[in-house]
């Protein structure tokens, strides 16, 4: 587990949470759950507050979750045609391809937060090209970030 300080942490250190957003959907929130997580809130923002500078990302209970617009579902699978073609084949609604765990599996890949096996892979039913494709991509900036939040072991 992660503990909510260390993600506060690194929530401040990969952007800046100082800067005014240019529009509403591109600001940044911390988003809690309890009063546990208000305070940590509250602490890790007085830590980095001064007279000069304020946080402006906005920090609220959660109330629920909304889905992204149709082309921001499974954004680092749909840059790859291989592997999303497919995938397309096996699911051909859209509801069926966001729903699919294997669509979400190959996306989390992609997007350098899973590392697979080639067994792994198999059990899922790619093609060698495929397969090829997911094990050989880069790593994306965020799941580097996720990686450096991550304990190891």
């Amino acid at each position: 587990m992660i503990g909510y300080e260390h993600l506060l942490d690194k929530f401040f250190e990969w952007h800046n949470a100082f800067r005014k957003p240019f529009a509403r959907q591109y600001m940044s929130a911390i988003l809690y759950h309890g009063e546990g997580q208000r305070e940590a809130i509250t602490r890790a923002v007085a830590q980095r507050e001064d007279s000069r500078r304020k946080v402006r990302s906005e920090i609220k209970a959660w109330e629920n979750f909304t889905w992204a617009e149709d082309y921001h579902q499974k954004y680092y699978l749909r840059r790859n045609r291989l592997v999303t073609r497919e995938l397309k084949q096996r699911f051909p609604t859209l509801e069926q391809f966001v729903n699919s765990t294997e669509v979400t599996k190959a996306n989390a890949i992609l997007g350098g937060f899973w590392e697979p096996t080639e067994e792994a892979l198999g059990d899922m039913g790619f093609s060698q090209e495929a397969c090829g494709e997911l094990l050989n991509r880069r790593k994306s900036f965020f799941g580097n970030l996720l990686s450096s939040v991550l304990p190891t072991s």
